[in-house]
């Protein structure tokens, strides 16, 4: 029965693949010049289609026994731009369908919608608005983008909305923000029969003001400062019950269910030109990081079985960064580099965060114009941990993960609206954690039919 349905659904695949590649070399031949949308009287539509065979020979990232899987999934795209003479907005929503054919996924839909907009008040004022929505499953990058969170399997909704207003003068300007962020799990109540999701819940607030000056028409010097206060619910995965009230509280990573934290950033930075061939943006910044104190009765009540050590949160206080530089071989040739250290929320045990510090590479190259195109990269990144925890024996130790990610693609632009790309992808989590509980390898190879504008 199995191997019936999987050649069934890798049939449907290919004729929708075949469907798609009839549509387009009606839709046009010739050269792949990219056109500019469908034009209307007041917006321009920018539809699209993409069609992907996804296969992975890990599809739960476990160290052993390791599942092979085959995915389809489409993905359209439905983009509106309202452009005039001093206003802009746009609109992008993208239902992701997911088939995965060895088993049953609690949702086959993602959602994802972009809202963008920019309001010119004056000639040196403006309003900007951006906010991106996410329900998903299987993209844990909404919800932790550094990595803990390698799988997860628990319906989520993430989004992130920002207000910027700013005043822009022919040499300097300022940018006042505000943000707001949140991360949810279907599941909201956990208990003993049903745990909540193996991940948490979050929520912030952050205000922040940049100023920038421009010393070249092309290149900008910044500085800024930004306030965070936010709040973590935890996932109940190990119940326990409160001595006081009785009630069902605690979790795996703190011994208890939700956790404040407020944050002070500052940070300088370059965008723009480096050379004639060289383009970036960096911001090096001091952040510190404060969560509010534990409960007392975790720290001394024997009663609980816990070690005393987990009411001993560490906050966060050092380096932050982020930075990307692109470096232009040729017309058609060019190297980028990235860099990235930050802290993220944590649900390991002990531990309220850990710090991500990662180095990145892409070489892109199109040795024939607009028709063929590649590129190789991957990073190295190591999440570190500040507290350690009990691996037996009385043993103390500090985890740390160290992911290794290479990826290749070859892709084809064999008609107008038409794309047709290869890819490969390895990635390693090495972690120094006993029994080589969090340690996985993954190999993944995906097939991609591109339509659209």
């Amino acid at each position: 029965m199995v191997a019936s349905s999987t050649r069934s659904r890798g049939g449907t695949a290919l004729v929708l693949m075949g469907l798609l590649l009839g549509l387009a070399t009606l839709l046009g031949e010739g050269d792949a010049t990219a056109l500019e949308g469908i034009q209307g009287k007041y917006a321009i539509f920018y539809p699209s289609i993409e069609l992907i065979y996804y296969h992975t020979d890990n599809l739960y990232l476990t160290p052993e026994n390791e599942e092979d899987s085959n995915q389809f999934l489409a993905r359209p795209t439905f983009w509106v731009e309202v452009p005039t003479d001093t206003n802009y907005f746009s609109f992008s929503y993208t239902p992701q369908y997911r088939d995965v054919q060895e088993t049953d996924i609690p949702e086959d839909f993602s959602h994802f919608v972009d809202l963008k907009g920019k309001f010119q008040g004056s000639p040196n004022f403006r309003v900007e608005v951006m906010d991106h929505f996410a329900h998903g499953v299987l993209e844990t990058q909404e919800v932790d983008p550094d990595g803990e969170l390698a799988f997860g399997w628990d319906p989520f909704d993430a989004n992130n909305l920002q207000l910027d207003f700013i005043w822009e003068g022919q040499k300097q300007g300022a940018d006042f923000y505000g943000g707001w962020a949140m991360t949810s799990f279907s599941r909201d109540e956990p208990s003993s029969f049903d745990p909540a999701p193996e991940f948490l819940e979050q929520e912030d607030i952050s205000i922040g003001i940049e100023y920038f000056y421009r010393f070249t028409p092309l290149s900008r010097f910044i500085v800024g400062y930004q306030f965070t206060t936010g709040s973590r619910d935890y996932s109940m995965n190990n119940v326990d019950l409160d001595p006081i009230s009785g009630e069902i509280i605690g979790g795996p990573a703190l011994g208890t269910d939700s956790l404040d934290a407020d944050s002070n950033l500052v940070q300088f930075g370059f965008e723009g030109e480096l050379g004639r061939t060289t383009t970036g943006r960096i911001t090096v910044g001091y952040q510190d990081t404060a969560y509010d104190d534990l409960p007392e009765y975790w720290l001394n009540d024997p009663a609980l079985g816990l070690n005393p050590f987990y009411g001993r949160v560490s906050d966060f206080s050092g380096l932050v960064a982020d930075g990307t530089f692109t470096k232009g071989f040729t017309r058609f040739t060019k190297l980028e580099v990235n860099i990235h250290r930050a802290d993220n929320p944590s649900n390991y045990e002990g531990n309220a965060y850990y710090r991500a510090d990662r180095l990145g590479f892409a070489l892109t190259n199109q040795p024939l114009g607009r028709k063929v195109f590649w590129s190789v990269g991957g990073y190295f990144q190591r999440n570190a941990y500040p507290d350690p925890t009990d691996i037996g024996f009385g043993e103390m130790k500090h985890r740390e993960d160290d992911y290794l990610v290479a990826r290749a693609e070859v892709g084809y632009h064999p008609l107008t609206h038409l794309n047709v790309k290869l890819n490969f992808q390895h990635q390693d989590r090495d972690s120094n954690m006993p029994m080589g509980a969090f340690d996985f390898e993954e190999n993944v190879v995906l097939f991609q039919v591109g339509l659209g504008y």
